[in-house]
Order: structure tokens, then sequence, then C-alpha cells
């Protein structure tokens, strides 16, 4: 029997939608974790890089920052990207940073969640699927006539949590206002690590 035909998926209906938009507000905090060689404030990835993220621009039509609402989520999306780690590298984690960003103007946010889930006529698969189709809708978003300062979703890996994905048009809202090596405080990591039973192989 002949296979069936995999009809690409189109989000050009989005255009014609009002947005559910939600709002993190001036002095809220974002968390970042990242790689110590980039900047704290980062939008990435560059032009030279293919995008990898599961929200990045499809061809490089904008930047973007991923965030969390809190440590642990930030944490989580970015080491316990496999469901079965159970065991993590003390020098894996003292490349990177933990950066605090400081919301300096109230963020219009596409809530990629929830009710908004419905009103985008989605389901909460497309925050989970295959990155291609994430970044399709992605860029219909950022397209869009309300020109949101970005995405805000449940983590795929802690979803009682949100992270957040700023387009790099929302720059002039964030600022760094602290930056440390994530193995700098560990009493945190230690809350951390025992929050989802992970141990550290030092």
């Amino acid at each position: 029997m002949a296979k069936r035909a995999v009809v690409p998926i189109s989000y050009d209906y989005i255009a014609e939608l009002d947005l559910p938009i939600v709002n993190e507000v001036r002095g809220e905090h974002l968390i970042r974790i990242h790689h110590s060689r980039f900047d704290p404030l980062w939008f990435g990835p560059d032009t030279t890089t293919p995008p990898s993220g599961r929200f990045n621009a499809p061809d490089h039509e904008y930047g973007i920052c991923y965030s969390a609402l809190s440590f642990d989520v930030a944490f989580a999306e970015t080491f316990l990207q496999k469901a079965d780690v159970m065991l993590l590298d003390i020098s894996d984690l003292s490349r990177r940073n933990v950066t605090v960003l400081r919301v300096k103007r109230k963020l219009r946010l596409v809530q990629l969640h929830g009710t908004g889930l419905k009103r985008l006529r989605l389901n909460a698969a497309i925050a989970h699927g295959e990155h291609a189709r994430c970044r399709q809708l992605a860029l219909a978003l950022w397209s869009h006539r309300a020109r949101v300062d970005g995405i805000r979703y449940r983590s795929c890996r802690d979803n009682d949590k949100y992270c957040i994905a700023v387009f790099d048009r929302a720059g002039d809202a964030l600022v760094v206002e602290s930056s440390e090596n994530l193995v700098a405080d560990r009493a945190r990591l230690a809350t951390t690590l025992g929050s989802y039973r992970v141990a550290l192989d030092q």
C-alpha cells in the first residue's frame, strides 16, 4: 500500500487572528542559563549557525533569547533534555553561567498554553512537537501585526513551570541584573538537583 503523503502545515491563518497575549510586567525577572562564551543577554543564533532551538527563526528572520521564570526550569531545560538523565558532569555545568534579566518595560507575550492554545487553533502538542513546525509557528507569531515581544509556553521538562522566548526586537525591555558561574551558588544548585533527583559527578 502506498504511503500517504505528508501535507505541510501552514500557519498563514495566524495573521487573521487576535493573538492571546499575557504580560510580564516591569520589575519581574527572567532566568537564563547559557554557555559562558555568550553574552548574558544574547539573541541567537548568529547568521552563520543553522537554527536548532524550538522557536528559532527558520531563516534567521529574527534572533531569540530563551529564558525561564525560575532557576529550576531554566536548569531543567538546559540539562535534562533526555528523560533518563540521572547524573550530570560538573565540568559541563562549570562552562555555563546563570544570568538574571530584569524586565524594564511590559513584555507582551503570546500565550502558547492554557486557553491561548484554543484561540490559536492549536493543542499542547505544538509546544512539544517537531522543532521545524514550532519554528514555522514562531515565525507566524513574530510576523503578526500585533508585533509581540515573544512567546510564553510550558516547559517540556517541568510542565508546572513556564519558559519565555523573547524576540530580539524586545531587547530594550531587558537588562542584565546579575551573571555568575552556574556552580558558584552550591546551595541553590543542590536544591535544584534534589528536586529533580539528579546527582552530580564531581
